[in-house]
């Protein structure tokens, strides 16, 4: 018995192996986070090399005038299109880069229709299209994110009845003694939208 027994130093304790893909994927994730912050960094760079060349050959330009107002927009665009590719650079797994971008693509939009059309497009009377291109900018958000939680249609549903029913006001096309029958039921309308959102409140706590 004693012949067959192994001696105690040439006995080795058995470890419990480690896949590697485990530990390369810990260890490639910082490189490609930073690597996803370059990415969004890009139009920034790209946008200052684009302003210093122009300010470079703007006295051979004539008849281009670069004032604040023109420069916010231009690097309102750049910052919007660095959060685009910041939210397709990690997966389309942060959502709120991209609904933040369409929401300010929505208003500079509104708002540059408003400029070039010379005070034909009034702002007092079309505002309900920001709350409609919210509820558009929903929708594209549950289209391209990765998870498709169905509560952004919810809201999406809700900021685009409120909307639409905004615009015909504004446009005249709702009599005033239509509105005055429906406002009973305002109280109503509001309580409405909140239970739409409860189903979103709960889930996020669920989770």
């Amino acid at each position: 018995m004693d012949a067959e027994t192994h001696p105690e130093g040439n006995q080795s304790p058995q470890l419990p192996s480690v896949p590697d893909d485990g530990i390369h994927q810990t260890e490639d994730k910082p490189y490609a986070q930073a690597a996803r912050g370059r990415l969004a960094v890009l139009p920034f760079s790209l946008g200052l090399i684009g302003l210093g060349a122009f300010l470079l050959a703007r006295p051979e330009i004539e008849g281009v005038n670069l004032n604040a107002q023109t420069l916010g927009v231009l690097f309102g665009a750049v910052w919007v299109l660095s959060t685009l590719l910041r939210f397709f650079a990690t997966g389309r797994r942060e959502r709120g880069l991209l609904y933040l971008a369409l929401i300010l693509l929505s208003i500079g939009g509104l708002f540059g229709a408003a400029v070039v059309s010379d005070g034909a497009l009034d702002l007092t009377a079309w505002w309900p299209l920001l709350l409609l291109s919210a509820a558009l900018s929903l929708v594209v958000t549950f289209i391209l994110e990765r998870q498709h939680e169905a509560g952004l249609l919810t809201l999406a549903l809700f900021l685009g009845v409120s909307g639409g029913s905004a615009l015909l006001v504004t446009q005249d096309v709702l009599q005033v003694d239509f509105l005055e029958r429906l406002e009973d039921y305002f109280p109503l309308l509001i309580a409405l939208g909140g239970v739409l959102l409860i189903p979103l409140a709960m889930r996020g706590s669920a989770e």
